[in-house]
């Protein structure tokens, strides 16, 4: 007798897993872990694996996720370092399971509100955490750098917790357009936390994680005006809003201006001992460290092009290459290039590169096909992050994979079903 997980109490159950892992996703990710191994047994021990198959060969997204973790796996063939490569297919493992989960579990649409809904709540409860933890260190030095960048953001790396925000803000901003459209009343605590998380990503200083949140919160909120048809009807309160966060941004990036470092960089160009962190410039800054990985990555790109330079082997051989050019400082920082694109590129080679755009651009474009607008910004927050950050790290990848997963199935599932009603 086959097992059927659709059930009411089953949804509950599945329902109840998916939010919580999704609530301490921006806080502490060891609950996350143990909901999804949860879920996935659960899904293991009711499904049915005829239907199963054929949705996985029916979602391109997902064979190219579990694709790009089997040629991690593959890497293994050429690397030296294999306690190193087995250390990093254990933190790219979501790249496999995710895919499964989520074709392993029912999706109702009851789903996708709980999930925006968690994650929102678990934003706020992070940030409050941060703020009564800086404003306790505040009262005794008086710093009021405990609340800029990682002082502030205690949890996770200042980018990869302005992702999770950012993507919170977007549902955010679906909340506030949906309930004007349907009952026209704004929910003004939507509107509050809407402004509360843009200060808060403004105070995190994660420059390129900032500028993405600016452009995904813009362009998402225009187009979806511009699809229902209510451009007019919202431009007095989007000129305010403007207004409100371009005022914070002037008065709260005061006290820790992380912008006028690449000022800095670009007055010094002409002197290249400036662009570089080595045993003796002391005044390096993250900008000069990034702009040095990425010089550093384009070499072992030219040295290892078709296959890389395999799984475990990235870090080891940047370290090596830093110091052969006597950068020794910044081979003590150096994880690899600080740039997704490169290090896939660096590790796995042409081939692996195009295999990690194809994973964000193959949805992307889907997205913008159906105009399904807030989907396409998550990728965009993923493809604009990668460029300045590793996206398939243990916080981050996560965020991608879970999410990325996620939206997927719910896209399919429901586009699927539009197409049947049409019929």
């Amino acid at each position: 007798m086959k097992l059927e997980i659709t059930a009411e109490n089953d949804s509950r159950i599945i329902t109840a897993l998916l939010a919580v892992s999704v609530f301490f996703l921006p806080i502490f990710q060891i609950p996350s872990l143990i909901c999804w191994i949860i879920l996935l047994l659960y899904g293991i021990l009711a499904k049915n694996f005829s239907n199963f198959i054929a949705d996985f060969k029916s979602s391109p997204f997902y064979i190219l996720l579990v694709s790009l973790y089997l040629f991690y796996l593959v890497g293994m063939i050429w690397t030296e370092n294999t306690a190193l490569g087995w250390e990093d297919l254990k933190v790219k493992i979501p790249l496999f399971l995710f895919p499964f989960l989520f074709l392993l579990i029912p999706i109702i649409k009851s789903f996708y509100y709980v999930l925006c809904r968690s994650l929102i709540f678990g934003c706020l409860t992070a940030v409050f955490f941060c703020s009564v933890r800086a404003f306790m260190h505040y009262r005794v030095n008086h710093n009021l750098q405990e609340f800029y960048y990682t002082s502030f953001s205690r949890f996770l790396h200042p980018t990869y917790f302005t992702m999770y925000i950012n993507l919170a803000m977007l549902f955010l901003m679906q909340f506030i357009l949906d309930n004007t459209v349907v009952s026209k009343k704004v929910k003004w605590y939507d509107v509050f936390l809407l402004f509360l998380f843009s200060a808060v990503v403004i105070v995190l200083t994660a420059r390129i994680a900032m500028i993405t949140t600016l452009i995904t919160l813009s362009a998402y909120t225009i187009l979806e005006l511009r699809k229902r048809k209510i451009v007019s009807k919202f431009l007095k309160e989007l000129l305010v809003g403007a207004i409100i966060i371009g005022v914070m941004f002037f008065y709260l990036v005061k006290v820790n201006n992380r912008f006028t470092q690449i000022s800095e960089v670009i007055e010094k160009y002409e002197n290249n001992t400036e662009l570089v962190d080595t045993v003796n410039n002391t005044g390096y800054n993250s900008t000069t460290i990034r702009i040095g990985l990425l010089k550093n990555g384009m070499e072992l790109f030219k040295e290892n092009p078709i296959f890389g330079v395999g799984t475990g082997d990235l870090i080891p051989e940047s370290v090596n290459c830093l110091n052969r050019q006597g950068l020794h400082m910044l081979a003590q920082k150096s994880r690899g290039p600080h740039n997704q694109y490169l290090q896939v590129a660096v590790t796995l080679g042409i081939f692996g590169f195009f295999l990690f755009v194809l994973c964000i651009g193959w949805p992307f474009i889907e997205y913008l096909r159906a105009k399904e607008y807030l989907f396409a910004a998550f990728m965009v927050i993923v493809m604009f992050n990668a460029v300045g950050d590793t996206v398939l790290r243990a916080s981050s990848i996560y965020f991608f994979t879970m999410f990325g997963c996620f939206f997927y199935r719910n896209f399919r599932s429901f586009k699927v079903k539009k197409v049947q009603k049409s019929v």
